[in-house]
């Protein structure tokens, strides 16, 4: 896992050398530096394609239908934003494995949510039910872009 002070361009070389190719950033981040970039709203893009399954069986569904989502834009390079909905908890998913598994074949510039420390990535608060946190020293091969 490395957290970095990069420019944007040097992140997306990195990334893009590793299996996993997926670089977090703060909401914001990529203001004025992602023109040209394919973008995918998440929430917008799965709810459109799972709204045809019923709710038990959206879980089945969810991995095959983000990676088919990815698959389908087109560049080397992919903006993810407004992820919150993988964070549902009847989707019955982890959202980082999720991302990673879908980041192999692509570079994914992920609009990370929550808070972005030193130490983890955090979604929501403890007490919430779509609570969850990273501990950044599990993540390997993870590139966080500070917002400094």
């Amino acid at each position: 896992m490395t957290v970095a002070n990069l420019k944007l361009s040097d992140a997306v070389e990195l990334a893009s050398r590793k299996y996993e190719q997926l670089v977090f950033l703060p909401i914001g981040y990529l203001k004025n530096q992602a023109e040209g970039l394919p973008g995918l709203n998440v929430g917008l893009a799965v709810a459109e394609r799972l709204i045809e399954y019923a709710a038990p069986e959206r879980p089945k569904f969810l991995a095959s239908c983000l990676q088919e989502l990815i698959n389908e834009a087109e560049g080397a390079v992919l903006v993810l934003s407004r992820i919150e909905v993988l964070f549902e908890s009847s989707l019955v998913t982890d959202p980082l494995k999720l991302l990673k598994a879908c980041s192999r074949q692509k570079t994914l510039l992920v609009e990370w949510p929550g808070y972005l420390s030193p130490s983890s990535l955090t979604y929501a608060t403890p007490s919430h039910p779509e609570y969850r946190q990273y501990r950044l020293a599990d993540l390997k091969d993870v590139i966080v872009l500070s917002a400094n």
